[in-house]
């Protein structure tokens, strides 16, 4: 048996947030699909567009830390912290001891929204898929004239 399978149809599954939040035009340029096994991990970060996460198959551990707590975050390379968070050494980052973090575990069918600059790191708990979508009704590109490298 052949299993055919077009991320168009995924996408068109998800549906929408509600009239007028996304360009339907760019939803195939402005979204992504995330998948991968249990364990899989992101380093702490932040996405330089705001974001909506939906939760297709499997669960993911998301935590989220409010953009007004960047000072405490060693801002190292690009978008990503130095630091190996949740495992923080406190003696190198002693600021890290401030931070209050989000955790939220979403499920199939589950979504939730990440402002743009809030810091973030996602696990996956099983098998995990996942889309995501930039595609707003409001300017949304601040990728775009942002440094690839931190000075």
């Amino acid at each position: 048996m052949i299993l055919i399978f077009r991320i168009s149809e995924l996408f068109e599954d998800v549906g929408e947030f509600g009239d007028g939040y996304r360009l339907t035009e760019s939803v195939k340029r402005r979204s992504h699909l995330w998948f991968g096994p249990k364990g899989t991990c992101t380093q702490l970060h932040y996405d330089l567009t705001n974001n909506m996460l939906v939760q297709v198959y499997g669960r993911k551990k998301l935590t989220l830390i409010p953009a007004f707590q960047v000072p405490h975050l060693y801002n190292d390379t690009h978008v990503y912290s130095a630091t190996d968070f949740p495992e923080i050494d406190v003696k190198r980052f002693p600021k890290m001891k401030k931070v209050t973090a989000i955790d939220v575990i979403l499920n199939p069918g589950g979504a939730v929204f990440i402002p743009i600059g809030w810091w973030h790191c996602v696990g996956s708990l099983d098998v995990s898929i996942s889309v995501s979508f930039t595609d707003f009704n409001i300017n949304n590109d601040f990728f775009v004239n942002f440094p690839r490298v931190m000075q």
